[in-house]
């Protein structure tokens, strides 16, 4: 399976109608995307890292498991974790909260990480927007921002307790989502009740700000694969879901696809 030649409309549709963000944009972060598993298969151990759009477009082909599952064992022959340990420089996800010669390590990388996908593939300058991998700014830019604020309302401000294998989630979902502490605690309870009770892959349907927790665990792929295999023995496979009102604006073919940029491989 040549990743070069992926097709990822139904990615970049969802990055499009889920994310305030362009047209261009999102053909840019498919392009980068194809290229980065490209580069994975010559170089597995090489550190790249993607720029937040394009991160954001494996972002939505990881949340569809099964369908990213295959592609991984196609083109790789296994499992393409996204390895956000090595990206974030440890738990950190902001710039502000590491020590600054891990922080200037960070800058560094990335920015050899651009020169060589520019270099290898010839990929298109990203615009000045992009130009970081979330580290100043990790909250995720949601196109409809105002119904995505009133997916946790229902939630309360009571503090509910979490078993300790989801005790590093809410910290997570408060600094992606920009919502209280508490919330978040709340939106993890209610998804670790429904881990716990095996809801996930039985056609239940989660409240939606429990499915963007849900979501927000399947990226850490290591983990929820650990943590799957502890509670049921496999793993409970995620189909994408539209939570934040973007399928009520969806018009056909909304979402026009432009040429794409030339893509080269070594």
């Amino acid at each position: 399976m040549d990743p070069l030649r992926l097709d990822f409309d139904d990615v970049l549709e969802r990055l499009y109608l889920k994310f305030a963000v362009t047209q261009r944009d999102c053909e840019l972060a498919g392009n980068y995307l194809r290229c980065f598993l490209h580069a994975k298969i010559s170089s597995p151990k090489m550190l790249i890292i993607l720029p937040q759009i394009a991160d954001w477009a494996w972002h939505e082909l990881i949340l569809d498991t099964r369908l990213y599952r295959e592609i991984c064992a196609g083109v790789f022959g296994g499992f393409l974790h996204h390895v956000i340990k090595d990206i974030h420089v440890g738990s950190h996800v902001r710039a502000e909260d590491m020590c600054e010669e891990d922080a200037l390590t960070l800058r560094r990388n990335f920015k050899l990480s651009l020169a060589f996908m520019r270099q290898k593939y010839a990929l298109t300058e990203i615009s000045t927007e992009w130009t970081e991998s979330g580290w100043d700014s990790p909250r995720y830019r949601f196109r409809n921002a105002s119904y995505a604020e009133l997916l946790w309302n229902d939630l309360g401000e009571v503090d509910k307790a979490i078993p300790p294998r989801f005790s590093w989630l809410p910290a997570r979902i408060a600094l992606r989502f920009g919502v209280t502490e508490m919330r978040a605690r709340n939106a993890v309870a209610e998804y670790a009740n429904a881990f716990g009770c095996g809801k996930l892959d039985k056609a239940y349907l989660l409240p939606p700000a429990v499915e963007l927790v849900w979501q927000e665990h399947i990226l850490w792929t290591r983990r929820y694969a650990e943590d799957c295999n502890n509670a049921f023995g496999y793993f409970a496979d995620h189909l994408p879901r539209d939570v934040l009102g973007t399928t009520l604006e969806r018009e056909s073919g909304r979402f026009a696809r432009e040429p794409n940029v030339a893509l080269e491989g070594a």
